[in-house]
């Protein structure tokens, strides 16, 4: 310590005094910007998002399983995105790890959920297309899973990256920090769901309008085939006419 002091530190104690306090503000400062690395580049931890899309077959029924502990929050939001003959209705159900239903779709194009766990285990979410004898269904589904914002605070930021000392020095700042980080942590969640879902209702209009568009072509040159039959027919039968009377 004396060597980054300086012999001038041993006669003046107000020098040692402001060299500790840069070395703290230092570390505080590099502190919060690892803090504000993290937030940026970090994925989303403080809740579990999971998304699918999966193709139902006719008459048979999907199921997922996602472990939960009594508590959580989990948010399930499906739409169906294509389906033939533009057919977009499907079953849900989702139970409990106790067999206890927990919701019942019936025929439902789209529709969101949230439940909170009353207790420990595997829940089942599943897409039924048994209605349809003949169509498949394509699907999409996330679900969300929220978890205890201190805790990923706790165990993702703060154990690492902030020593004990400033901590205790910067007390109300740390903390202030925090409660905003997680509030945009929370908000940018959030608004990926949004977009996912957004991205979702995208492709199942896409899919709506290129079966129409092929449904119009179809019948387009099937009505062609059918003018130009008729037309043909129509020559044949004057000219057979005309042939007639000659003779």
């Amino acid at each position: 310590m004396f060597m980054g002091v300086g012999w001038w530190g041993l006669f003046n104690p107000r020098v040692v005094v402001v060299d500790y306090s840069v070395k703290m503000n230092t570390i505080v400062f590099k502190s919060l910007l690892w803090l504000v690395l993290v937030l940026l580049f970090s994925p989303p931890i403080s809740a579990l998002l999971k998304e699918f899309t999966v193709n139902v077959e006719a008459g048979v029924s999907e199921c997922f399983y996602e472990t939960i502990k009594a508590g959580q929050v989990m948010d399930v939001e499906y739409q169906v995105i294509d389906g033939d003959r533009g057919e977009l209705d499907i079953n849900f159900h989702w139970s409990a790890p106790s067999g206890r239903q927990i919701v019942s779709d019936f025929k439902k194009a789209e529709n969101s959920h949230r439940h909170e766990a009353s207790e420990d285990g595997d829940y089942k979410m599943c897409w039924d297309n048994s209605i349809s004898r003949f169509n498949s269904k394509t699907v999409f589904f996330e679900f969300l899973v929220d978890q205890d914002q201190d805790d990923w605070f706790k165990n993702s930021v703060q154990g690492n990256l902030v020593p004990e000392a400033a901590l205790e020095k910067y007390d109300m700042t740390v903390d202030d920090l925090k409660e905003s980080m997680t509030r945009v942590h929370t908000f940018l969640s959030s608004i990926r769901q949004h977009q996912d879902v957004m991205r979702a209702h995208e492709a199942r209009d896409r899919n709506f309008i290129e079966n129409n568009f092929e449904l119009v072509n179809r019948w387009s040159i099937i009505q062609l085939l059918v003018m130009v039959l008729v037309g043909g027919l129509q020559v044949y039968m004057v000219t057979s006419l005309h042939g007639t009377q000659f003779v």
